[in-house]
Order: structure tokens, then C-alpha cells, then sequence
């Protein structure tokens, strides 16, 4: 009973805490799904955003981003007229993805898809639809890690 006490339930208990964090998780068809919380940028303090990553039948990772609480960027940050999500492989330069619509009630979601394994996905708030470079206007970033690196 007290090896019960000593190692299986820190044991547990840290599982489950490492569980509640986001860690991976499996889908009931046994699909393995990735998830991350994302950073927040300081002008988007209610804002939250998840990344739910899974591989797809040709190899790609399908990369689904949610937020909610997001304010339209013209709210948020001076100038912006939309907000751009980002791809940034590992030793590579940026890669804009596309736009987040925001929708009533504001929230939002996007699937890109990338045949990267290790990524990082930023979300900024820019002037212009055809930028080529992300702006210093920080939404939300997160490192995704789904191979060793």
C-alpha cells in the first residue's frame, strides 16, 4: 500500500496533469491528434487560440487553428485591416498561409496543411493581404514539434 502511495500516484497524478496541459490525444477512430495552446500577444489579452494538429492519408500535417475572443484587427492593432497566419519551418523564412475571417461572434478557424514536421505557426495583424514578411503587430505564435527535433 505505501508503494501505491509513494510512486503510482505521483505517478497518476502527473499524467494527468501533463494530460490537462494539451499533450497528444487520440481521436475515437485512433487517429493521433496533436494539441497546443497558443501564446497570446499582449494586445489580445482575452483572445485564445488552439492548434490541433493530425497527419493526413499522403503524409501532410493538417494543421486546424481556433480562436475565440479575438477582436477584429482594425480593434486590436492601428492600421491592420486582417489578420495573416504563418507558417515558419525549421531554417526557412516565413511562409504566409492565409487570413482569419472573424466572424461575429468573434471567433475564428483555419486548416492549413504543410508537409513540415517541426514549425512554428504565427498569427499577425497586417495593413495588406500581400505582404511578404510578417509584421512586428503579434497575435499569437506556437512551436509545433511533432517529430524529434
Amino acid at each position: 500500500m505505501r508503494w501505491i502511495r509513494r510512486v503510482a500516484m505521483p505517478c497518476f497524478f502527473g499524467l494527468s496533469l501533463v494530460a490537462s496541459m494539451g499533450g497528444c490525444a487520440s481521436t475515437p477512430a485512433g487517429r493521433d491528434v496533436q494539441s497546443w495552446t497558443m501564446n497570446t500577444g499582449p494586445r489580445l489579452p482575452t483572445a485564445e487560440g488552439k492548434a490541433r494538429v493530425r497527419v493526413d492519408g499522403t503524409g501532410d500535417h493538417v494543421v486546424e487553428l481556433t480562436f475565440q475572443h479575438l477582436p477584429p484587427p482594425e480593434r486590436a492593432f492601428v492600421g491592420a485591416t486582417m489578420y495573416m497566419v504563418w507558417i515558419v519551418p525549421r531554417n526557412a523564412p516565413p511562409q504566409p498561409m492565409g487570413s482569419l475571417d472573424v466572424g461575429e461572434n468573434l471567433d475564428a478557424k483555419v486548416t492549413i496543411r504543410t508537409p513540415n514536421e517541426n514549425f512554428d505557426v504565427l498569427v499577425t495583424a497586417e495593413v495588406t493581404a500581400d505582404s511578404t514578411t510578417p509584421s512586428r503587430h503579434f497575435a499569437f505564435d506556437v512551436s509545433i514539434r511533432t517529430a524529434a527535433a
